[in-house]
């Protein structure tokens, strides 16, 4: 119930984000031509050039998330997401660099050309490694946790079973005292009775 909850929080959450980013690229659409700055104009472009990227990085994310709120194994498939989220999320951040570049004259197209796909597969690979040893190292904790709740749910069984032992062992010895007792005085009380014969017979 509790994951489930967390699931519907990171979902809504995603979605109201992204409608939010949505209203906000509708305004400047909307205002951009009326104030008629450069700079604003220039901007709006660029998030309307890359709205499918922006589209695409913000699904994958929001699924490798709904995944890494799931238990093992049903998040295995979250680092896979994560990864092609990154990719997605490296190509805007570039087109930004990109535009950065273009708009001050500063001459870093083709340095970042040069340079894109062995970023975009280091920054895969990391992504996607670090996510497994993240789930795996968890799964890890889980399980030695389990273990350890385990082992002690089983001391405390037998300690309980040791002291029913105990307990059953104290009152047979309790009864087996009280029938020796018993025994002893049952002769105790024979002898009284020969010594109170003998003294009327001694009286006679």
């Amino acid at each position: 119930m509790q994951q489930l909850k967390k699931i519907i929080k990171i979902f809504f959450s995603k979605i109201i984000g992204l409608i939010i980013f949505l209203i906000i690229l509708g305004i400047l659409n909307i205002i951009a031509p009326i104030i008629n700055n450069e700079i604003l104009i220039n901007i709006t472009s660029l998030l309307n050039a890359n709205i499918i990227l922006i589209l695409l990085f913000s699904l994958f994310f929001t699924l490798s998330e709904l995944f890494f709120a799931l238990v093992f194994p049903f998040n295995l498939p979250a680092p896979i997401f994560n990864s092609f989220g990154s990719i997605f999320l490296i190509t805007f951040l570039f087109n930004i660099i990109a535009f950065v570049s273009t708009t001050l004259n500063l001459g870093l197209i083709k340095i970042l050309n040069t340079f894109y796909i062995l970023i975009i597969v280091i920054v895969f690979l990391i992504t996607f490694i670090t996510g497994y040893i993240t789930i795996f190292s968890k799964g890890v904790k889980k399980t030695t946790k389990t273990i350890k709740q385990t082992t002690e749910n089983i001391k405390h069984i037998t300690k309980a079973i040791k002291e029913k032992q105990k307990t059953k062992i104290q009152k047979s010895k309790t009864k087996t005292k009280n029938k020796k007792e018993k025994f002893k005085k049952v002769p105790s009380e024979k002898t009284t009775l020969k010594d109170v014969k003998d003294e009327i017979k001694k009286k006679k």
